[in-house]
């Protein structure tokens, strides 16, 4: 449980793309966008001195003349600083991210770069290289093709000899996606109802000479809304319900665990989102391993502060 907290919380907050996407731009050019997005982690499991302040984060944003993050800061707990910067064209598509990690406990900083090529609109590329100290670097490729009505048909991973081939239904929708590669297989198949909803993922694994495993993932939609996901395979299923405001946008989900080996199912976590009138997202509070009492093991709660980011101080 540690490590999954552990790997919950120094977790960027959120990626440039996604930032991006809830930046608002008004007819003066002005922006409304996220500044600052602090996160605080309080526990409930005994004498951990020093834990809830390691997985404390701070990530700030920058933006550039066209309401774009240019730069991300990100403090994400236990001594790890990484910094994330974007380069555009003339789009507003990133060619160059770089991103530079620092930790406390190592003398040596990592190095991540991604550099994208493209055709039009459509991203045909994609080199990574990672540096991460010392002799070691590593550098891969990714290509990507389309139909004649500009889908991703084919992602070709060239380092890892991987394939992922998607096919789509006659209403545009993604029915099979096929990942295959040196060592394994994976086949997604999608339903959905008349509404164009997805109803339905089934999905087969193959890794080596191993036998084939199934997944499933079960959708339930109420007035047209997402109101409960459940997830099964060999070793057991949960099910994540979704609560939503009046304006439609998710403000709670819960997930319970069912087990086939371990202790019994319990409410693991719920995640509950506070919005301003706009939708706006104001706070998130994740709550992990509820204890039988009701209470919570672990409270992470990150809230979020908007702004212009061009207005003068």
């Amino acid at each position: 449980m540690l490590l999954s907290l552990l790997l919950l919380t120094v977790s960027l907050a959120g990626c440039t793309e996604e930032i991006n996407q809830q930046v608002t731009v008004n007819e003066d050019g002005s922006c409304f966008a996220i500044l600052q997005i602090e996160g605080v982690m309080v526990s409930n499991v005994g004498p951990y001195e020093g834990f809830d302040e390691d997985h404390s984060t701070m990530d700030t944003y920058t933006y550039n003349d066209a309401c774009m993050v240019v730069t991300h800061h990100s403090d994400t707990g236990a001594g790890e600083l990484r910094v994330i910067n974007t380069t555009y064209n003339d789009d507003g598509q990133p060619v160059v991210i770089d991103e530079s990690r620092t930790y406390d406990n190592w003398e040596n900083q990592t190095f991540f770069r991604t550099e994208h090529v493209y055709d039009g609109n459509l991203l045909v590329s994609v080199k990574f290289i990672e540096d991460l100290g010392g002799e070691y670097e590593f550098t891969g490729y990714v290509n990507y093709t389309y139909d004649d009505q500009g889908r991703e048909i084919t992602l070709y991973n060239q380092d890892w000899e991987q394939y992922t081939n998607t096919t789509y239904g006659s209403n545009g929708e993604v029915t099979q996606r096929k990942e295959s590669g040196l060592w394994h297989t994976s086949i997604e198949n999608m339903s959905y109802d008349s509404d164009g909803n997805l109803i339905q993922v089934v999905t087969a694994f193959h890794r080596n000479d191993n036998d084939w495993s199934h997944s499933y993932e079960n959708y339930t939609y109420e007035n047209g809304k997402l109101v409960q996901l459940h997830e099964g395979d060999q070793y057991g299923n949960h099910s994540t319900n979704y609560t939503h405001s009046t304006n439609g946008s998710v403000t709670e989900e819960c997930t319970h665990e069912e087990r086939l080996f371990g202790p019994e199912g319990i409410d693991s976590e719920c995640i509950i989102t506070t919005e301003d009138a706009d939708g706006n997202i104001l706070s998130e509070v994740r709550q992990n391993s509820r204890n039988e009492d009701g209470s919570w093991q672990y409270v992470f709660t990150k809230t979020y502060t908007w702004g212009d980011p061009h207005a003068e101080s």
